[in-house]
């Protein structure tokens, strides 16, 4: 019986010129802020991107035209063992809003509860052991499991080539919308990746892109039920999460305050959420 992954991307017919499969803007490593990333026939992605590490890919290099090479495993000659068959060389689209829900939460089933560490690190910003339970109950926030195998599981962000949970090391949060679906996740990391931003979250990637129909998700966060007719706007996946319990307030998050790059998806948020008055809330690291 073939898997979802399998059945979901089947081998193409012909392959792109020099054995290259041209990502355009569906790179994970410079998250589409370029278009002429490229990966070869034994998964290095050749990317200008300048970054030493991002989403679990490591630079291991550069090729004759200046391109950074980027592999999930440090070495650049790295092979996969003869029995391993990649699922994908492709970057699938998005799936159906439903079944990407039903993914993560399949995962989130099978990746265990949040560890000591991280309920000390939730604990500090405010929340209370209960309210803790609470997000993990709901699947808002969940353990994450490195490299591990998740078995029927529709392709969604998160999953490298062979089916596996990518290499993070930290816990996910996950963004819905105003029905309760997941349309994503993001990592919080345990230890900042190496770059000149430190970054502290990251989406994940692999074989299927992390945007909804072209944009990146939001999140709605509404933990007390209470309808005030304001909506907040906060930056993040895990400060909207924050701002909702601890002032009983409704919240549209985005990472990276990236809601004009997601136009769709805030319009269709405030429809459903049917306010009247939003309000930004200033985040001191998004000055800029």
């Amino acid at each position: 019986m073939r898997s979802p992954l399998s059945a979901a991307f089947p081998s193409s017919p012909s392959a792109p010129p020099k054995g290259f499969l041209y990502l355009k803007r569906n790179c994970p490593v410079c998250e589409a802020t370029r278009k002429d990333c490229r990966q070869s026939a034994k998964g290095l992605i050749h990317c200008r991107s300048g970054k030493d590490e991002n989403n679990g890919w490591h630079l291991v290099g550069t090729d004759r035209q200046g391109f950074g090479l980027y592999s999930q495993t440090i070495r650049p000659d790295w092979e996969p063992p003869a029995k391993v068959v990649p699922i994908t060389q492709t970057i699938a689209p998005s799936l159906p809003i439903p079944e990407i829900d039903q993914a993560y939460r399949r995962i989130a089933q099978h990746t265990g509860a949040l560890t000591h560490r991280h309920r000390i690190d939730l604990g500090k910003r405010g929340l209370t052991g209960e309210q803790i339970d609470r997000l993990q109950h709901d699947q808002t926030l969940f353990g994450w499991s490195p490299g591990a195998s998740i078995p029927g599981l529709q392709p969604v962000a998160g999953l490298n080539q062979y089916g596996k949970l990518q290499k993070f090391q930290g816990y996910a949060i996950a963004l819905q919308n105003p029905t309760g679906d997941i349309l994503g996740i993001q990592i919080k990391l345990d230890e900042p990746q190496r770059s000149e931003l430190e970054r502290k979250y990251t989406w994940t990637s692999g074989v299927a892109t992390a945007h909804i129909e072209g944009e990146m998700p939001l999140c709605y966060c509404n933990f007390s039920g209470q309808k005030s007719g304001i909506v907040y706007l906060a930056e993040g996946a895990l400060k909207p999460i924050l701002a909702s319990i601890l002032h009983n307030i409704e919240v549209i998050g985005s990472p990276s305050a990236g809601w004009a790059g997601s136009p769709r998806l805030f319009r269709e948020f405030l429809e459903s959420v049917g306010t009247s008055v939003v309000r930004l809330l200033p985040d001191a690291g998004m000055l800029d």
